[in-house]
């Protein structure tokens, strides 16, 4: 896979040389042969971007079997990454930032869009929704996908086209907003309550879970009311069903709410 991926950056890099676009097909004898050159374009990215999705998955092996969330330093409201993530960041920079300079922006943009769409599946289904979580450790996956989304962001050719990290991973995000969300609105923050996404708009559910989870985890419930409820928590990008996964993975609400029928 790391072959594959090296000659895939080779080709593109060989095809990017002499142009920002597409005006390498323009022209001369190739306009004869454009359709199989574009096909020929495609399929190489194709490549690229499935190399690129691999690489970066098979890099995420230690983070997904992480088992430790419950008894991490997150417990002590430390601010550091898991400790599973520190090599991944600095991989996913490097990649991505040779991906930028090879590239025409266009097919940077399709393969890095490609690339975060499949780490956000991933994040969420063999992550957020596989390990059981209380506050703390909600806390440390929220700074996990932060340090994750800035890197996506970072690394985005041109400066001008930049976008917010807050735009990256929104499914890992909204995990880690359920898997992070107090318990009862009376109880005191932790230590790191402060260390996830910060504190723009939308960044926490202002609600506890003692608050909104019943009517979730009802699945008797009206599926509307479930949807107003969600909308309001601005939860739009993960099912119902995850979420309901997320609520029975915090350890720390389990015991009073009801098991849902799923």
């Amino acid at each position: 896979d790391r072959k594959l991926l090296d000659e895939g950056l080779s080709s593109a890099a060989n095809i990017a040389s002499d142009s920002d676009g597409d005006e390498w097909l323009d022209g001369g004898i190739w306009e004869r042969s454009i359709g199989t050159l574009g096909d020929l374009k495609q399929r190489i990215l194709e490549l690229l971007s499935k190399a690129v999705n691999k690489e970066t998955i098979d890099q995420m092996r230690p983070y997904r079997k992480k088992n430790n969330w419950l008894t991490s330093d997150a417990l002590d409201g430390g601010s550091e990454l898991s400790a599973e993530l520190s090599g991944v960041l600095s991989e996913l920079s490097l990649l991505l930032s040779s991906l930028s300079r090879v590239l025409p922006y266009s097919a940077f943009v399709r393969i890095s869009r490609g690339l975060g769409e499949e780490l956000d599946t991933f994040l969420v289904e063999r992550v957020a929704c596989a390990h059981k979580f209380n506050i703390q450790a909600g806390m440390q996956f929220c700074r996990d996908i932060d340090a994750l989304s800035r890197i996506m962001s970072s690394s985005a050719a041109p400066a001008a086209f930049k976008a917010p990290s807050q735009r990256y991973l929104p499914k890992a995000r909204e995990c880690g907003k359920i898997l992070s969300c107090v318990v009862d609105s009376t109880a005191s923050q932790p230590a790191c309550a402060d260390s996830g996404f910060g504190s723009g708009s939308g960044s926490k559910i202002s609600l506890s879970l003692e608050e909104w989870g019943p009517t979730v985890m009802n699945t008797a419930a009206d599926e509307r009311e479930t949807a107003l409820v969600l909308n309001k928590l601005g939860i739009k990008h993960i099912s119902v069903k995850q979420v309901r996964q997320l609520v029975n993975n915090r350890s720390d609400f389990a015991q009073s709410t009801p098991p849902s029928s799923e």
